[in-house]
């Protein structure tokens, strides 16, 4: 953003106004340009996308609603396309974040990394086939947790995933079911086996997710999320929670 804008913006608070413009530049169709998080339906910061030759995002520079740089998001790829690295920098170039995937010979994640602050984390991903049976959590080397996954009848979509603490003790259990081709809830019980927490999502005739309800163990909504499609394409999320902030994302893309 320049600094004329930028002061117009302070003085005239039309920062909002100025993010909300139509996409400018070379690009192509329908690429996300853009996108515009909302807080309590105030602008709270703005993401503009940049992409490499490969017409994959190569980086994301954030800016507060002041139009201030607050850093950025670095994306390398391998021949495949496949993401392999995210680092986010501050607006000093300081490395804060850096995340790092790899992938088998089938495309299949096999790890996944992430060095927050100095704090390192291994996501490790075992698979039978296309099935994804066991994911195991190290935390600085040392495994912390694994989460054991069983299916139905080779169905991908409803399972029980089970994850234990580094003595194989159970912290909590998942049961994902489908129950039509627009339904799905996800239950999750405790290591008591007391019902915590479940989520109901609903999909469109195109298989895109619309809805996600979230209720606690007592069965109270707690949050709901909702997606809006343009050419298939998400434009807006939008959250409403009684826990959290509310929260909106618009996405606007290249013509």
């Amino acid at each position: 953003m320049s600094l004329l804008v930028l002061v117009f913006c302070i003085s005239m608070g039309a920062c909002e106004k100025e993010y909300e413009r139509k996409c400018e530049g070379n690009a192509v169709s329908n690429k996300i340009c853009k996108e515009l998080r909302y807080e309590n339906d105030v602008l709270f910061e703005a993401i503009s996308y940049e992409y490499g030759n490969n017409n994959l995002v190569a980086l994301k520079l954030h800016e507060n609603r002041s139009g201030k740089n607050i850093g950025y998001l670095r994306y390398g790829y391998d021949s495949k396309n496949n993401v392999i690295t995210e680092i986010f920098e501050d607006s000093s170039d300081e490395i804060l974040i850096e995340n790092n995937w790899t992938y088998n010979i089938g495309g299949q994640m096999i790890t996944f990394s992430s060095d927050i602050s100095g704090v390192k984390k291994i996501v490790e991903f075992l698979y039978d086939n296309s099935f994804v049976i066991q994911e195991n959590t190290y935390e600085n080397s040392v495994l912390t947790k694994k989460k054991v996954y069983s299916y139905f009848d080779n169905d991908t979509v409803s399972y029980d995933a089970v994850t234990y603490n580094q003595e194989d003790e159970v912290l909590y259990v998942e049961q994902r079911r489908q129950f039509d081709s627009a339904t799905t809830r996800t239950e999750t019980y405790n290591n008591l086996g007391g019902l915590s927490s479940y989520v109901v999502s609903l999909y469109g005739s195109d298989s895109l997710i619309v809805e996600k309800k979230s209720y606690n163990g007592s069965g109270s909504q707690i949050q709901l999320e909702k997606y809006t499609y343009d050419k298939g394409a998400v434009a807006v999320y939008e959250m409403s929670s009684k826990v959290k902030d509310n929260r909106k994302i618009t996405y606007l893309r290249f013509d």
